[in-house]
């Protein structure tokens, strides 16, 4: 999971680039890597519980959800809507361990509505918290 993060982090700032002469496309490494950490995350809520992972799990789930959300196509909202909707059960699985996981549920709801994608995130909209960071 570690491997995958860290793709995610080194090619987000340039997942709008195309490199000339190169077959390396940023976008396509980070919606690879956010696939392959909503896999991750996944097998492990099926072996172990989603509530026993280590503290670093929110922050990597989080950062695969963004990807996803900026994949999602506000036209067909299924593009990339199953991957958000499933990133934001896994993060409300975790709150009741790690407080941030509320909070990143508000931030991701705060995205989407900021970028006008229709997604439904999570049923309640308490969203204070991220309305005072934006």
């Amino acid at each position: 999971m570690y491997y995958h993060y860290a793709l995610l982090l080194l090619f987000r700032p340039f997942i709008n680039l195309h490199i000339l002469k190169s077959s390396v496309d940023p976008q396509n490494v980070c919606m690879q890597a956010a696939d392959n950490i909503l896999s991750l995350v996944q097998s492990y809520r099926r072996l172990y519980t989603i509530r026993n992972k280590p503290a670093f799990v929110p922050y990597v789930s989080i950062a695969s959800t963004i990807i996803h959300l900026m994949a999602t196509d506000d036209i067909i909202p299924s593009t990339g809507g199953e991957q958000v909707r499933q990133g934001a059960l896994d993060l409300r699985g975790m709150s009741s361990c790690n407080p941030f996981t509320k909070r990143a549920l508000c931030i991701l709801k705060i995205l989407a509505r900021n970028w006008g994608i229709a997604v439904s995130i999570d049923g309640s909209e308490d969203t204070t918290f991220a309305e005072q960071l934006f």
